[in-house]
Formats: C-alpha cells, sequence, structure tokens
C-alpha cells in the first residue's frame, strides 16, 4: 500500500489486492482511491474492494477529516476492483453516488457484470449493488463548495469510463484509461482507447497526471510521455498480433495468440483471464 497528498485537494491511494482465480491460483494487482478535499467535504472517487474502506477510513481521519464529510462518490467506471465498497459508504454515510450512464447497469447489477465480463472471483470483493443517484459525462462540473471538478468521458477500458480535472491544482485523474507497459492489457475498445489518450494530450493545461492503472506521479514534460507510452504499449501489441498472424497461415485461437503476446512482453501466463483475452480480440474487432 502506498498513500501520498499529490496536490492541495487532491490524495492518491494505491491498495494492493489479489485477483483469485477458479483453480486456485491468483494474480497480485493494485488499484487506485483517490480523496478529494476542501475546507468543508470531500468527494471519493472510486471505493476499491469491499474491504479497503477501512484503509480509506483511516486515511481520511490521518488527516484531519471526518467520513461524515463525503459529498459525494464518483465511480470513474464499474469495474469490480472500483465499486467493491459502494454498499459500505452507501449504507454508513449515504454520500450522492456518481458514474456515466453507461456503466450504471454493471453498477446496480453486479451480477450481470460477473456474466459478461467475469474476472475470476472479482465478485466476491464486492459489497454489493447500489443505486447511482445522478449520472455525469462530458462536459459536466461538479463542485466542493468553490472547488470545481470537471467531468471528460474517456471510453476504451470500458464504454462509460471518465476522467476527472481539478482546475485549480491543474491535476487529471485518468482512471485506468491509460495502458501500462508492462502490466495486463485490459481494454474493451483499442480504437476508443486512442482517441481518449489523444483527447487528454491536447490538454495542455496538466500539470499533474493520475493513472489508476500506475503508481507514477506524471509532472510537467512526464505527462505527455506517459500518455505516449500507453499509446505505444497498445501499439505494439496490435504489431505482435499482425505479426503472428501473418507468420502463422493457418486460423489462431485467441488464447494461442495472446500466450504468444504474453512470452514476448514477459507478461505472467497467470493473467491471461477472460478480461484480458477480451483486450486481445478488440485487437481484432
Amino acid at each position: 500500500m502506498k498513500i501520498l497528498q499529490i496536490s492541495k485537494h487532491v490524495h492518491s491511494l494505491w491498495l494492493d489486492f489479489e485477483i483469485k482465480l477458479k483453480d486456485g491460483t491468483s494474480v497480485p494487482r493494485f488499484v487506485t482511491s483517490y480523496i478529494i478535499e476542501s475546507n468543508k467535504k470531500i468527494f471519493l472517487i472510486d471505493t476499491a474492494l469491499k474491504h479497503s474502506s477501512k484503509t480509506i477510513l483511516e486515511y481520511i481521519d490521518s488527516i484531519g477529516r471526518n467520513p461524515e464529510e463525503i459529498q459525494g462518490v464518483i465511480n470513474t467506471h464499474s469495474h469490480f476492483d472500483h465499486i467493491g465498497g459502494n454498499l459500505f459508504f452507501q449504507e454508513k454515510y449515504n454520500p450522492i453516488f456518481y458514474a456515466h450512464h453507461l456503466e450504471v447497469p454493471y453498477i446496480q447489477d453486479i451480477e450481470l457484470q460477473h456474466q459478461e465480463r467475469p474476472v475470476g472471483e472479482m465478485i466476491h470483493n464486492v459489497g454489493g449493488p447500489i443505486s447511482i443517484d445522478k449520472t455525469i459525462g462530458e462536459g459536466d462540473s461538479l463542485f466542493l463548495g468553490d472547488l470545481e471538478i470537471q467531468i471528460f468521458h474517456t471510453p476504451g477500458h470500458s464504454i462509460g469510463s471518465i476522467s476527472l480535472f481539478i482546475p485549480e491544482d491543474r491535476v487529471f485523474i485518468c482512471g485506468d484509461v491509460l495502458p501500462e507497459e508492462g502490466t495486463l492489457p485490459i481494454y474493451e475498445n483499442v480504437n476508443s482507447t486512442l482517441s481518449s489518450l489523444r483527447k487528454i494530450e491536447r490538454m495542455d493545461c496538466i500539470e499533474t497526471l493520475l493513472s489508476s492503472l500506475s503508481r507514477k506521479v506524471s509532472k510537467g514534460e512526464d505527462v505527455l510521455k506517459h500518455i505516449k507510452s500507453g499509446e505505444n504499449y497498445l501499439k505494439k501489441i496490435q504489431s505482435l498480433i499482425d505479426k503472428f498472424k501473418n507468420d502463422n497461415k493457418n486460423l489462431i485461437e485467441i488464447t494461442e495468440i495472446t500466450t504468444m503476446i504474453f512470452k514476448e512482453l514477459n507478461l505472467p501466463k497467470s493473467g491471461i483471464i477472460p478480461i484480458v483475452l477480451k483486450s486481445i480480440q478488440a485487437h481484432q474487432n
């Protein structure tokens, strides 16, 4: 676990966990939650896993704040590791819950998500479904007192993924849309991911970039470098797929292609799970 105050209003919590698979093995991962604070209220960005609530509450207390001050919870998207603590915070503190309308069905029905995009036994890390109070999307702004939080629709990792920009701090939180080189490829649409990254690139007002898939805090010139590395990772995977298909005239099954890619990228075989197979398949759609 790593916790860091990023700016005057933004705190980042990197929380370790494991994806447990049906065969008893597990894949090590981490997930990021963010706390945005103003003088009077707090926004919690993603609630991680259901057992992460204790850590989040302890950190809120450590910075001299009270969880009763949580005005809202923003889900950047609906994947299990980002919504696991939703039910706890809804039942305990009853904040306003926000998400993009395209993610709402999966947040309000976790069985639907488990059926359509299973990730091992991750459904057991979710406290339960909750109701989203307000949907948010491109061009919207939320406020903590005078502190503005701008919303951007950045699909690719999922269809309704959103990113957040805090103009006063010049901090941009891009959720899971930015692929991280050397990690498991997880995204639903390659072209949408690239379009979202290019949208972020065009924002010359970003001083600090936070990606939920990375423990890095990119600042200044490193912001663009970080985004470019994600683009290049996608392009490298596409290039490997094209090469493997060209070298093998017979029809190659998606698991075989993924295995070859993982070997080339030095990724662990244990990471070849259904949601990753869908990502590799997305390169061929």
